[in-house]
């Protein structure tokens, strides 16, 4: 049947409403592709692969699916508020989940790396004591001694990082 035989315009197929109205507003519904092949801006196909909408919405984003960075409908990235703190160097606990992301989160705040670093004693940062480099504590000179000879005896492992132990 060709509707172009006849003026008759109940001949055509229009596209659902609720199919219309998910294309203007850039959303796909599956249950429209099979508009796809006959009605025009009637089917929004999605972005990307089922594989890559299935990884993003399990906060994933696998090798195939980094091509679509910058959507997250199909490649899961660091949440904002989590890119925010790494940024102003606080360490999120909200974020810790996403430690696997680049720039997503910060284990040990930048103002306590940067204390450990100067070998000051910050006491803001001793909730942070068991993270590696982020905690200073002077070390007692047995340790240093040990570490003069290339040593770590078990007592002095807490001190890991401290770069005279």
């Amino acid at each position: 049947l060709d509707c172009s035989d006849f003026e008759d315009k109940s001949c055509y197929f229009e596209c659902p409403k609720r199919c219309a109205d998910a294309f203007n507003r850039g959303e796909t519904r599956p249950d429209c592709e099979k508009y796809s092949s006959y009605l025009d801006n009637c089917y929004k196909p999605p972005p990307c692969s089922q594989r890559c909408l299935d990884a993003a919405s399990n906060e994933q984003c696998p090798r195939e699916c980094e091509q679509f960075k910058g959507d997250s409908k199909c490649c899961f990235e660091c949440p904002r508020n989590c890119k925010d703190s790494f940024g102003k160097g606080e360490s999120n606990d909200q974020c810790k989940k996403y430690f696997y992301l680049t720039n997503c989160y910060r284990e040990c705040p930048a103002t306590c790396e940067r204390a450990f670093k100067d070998e000051i004693t910050e006491s803001s940062c001793a909730v942070y004591a068991d993270v590696p480099g982020c905690y200073y504590t002077p070390c007692p000179q047995s340790c240093q001694d040990a570490a003069g000879r290339k040593q770590c005896p078990r007592e002095c492992e807490k001190y890991e990082g401290n770069r005279k132990c």
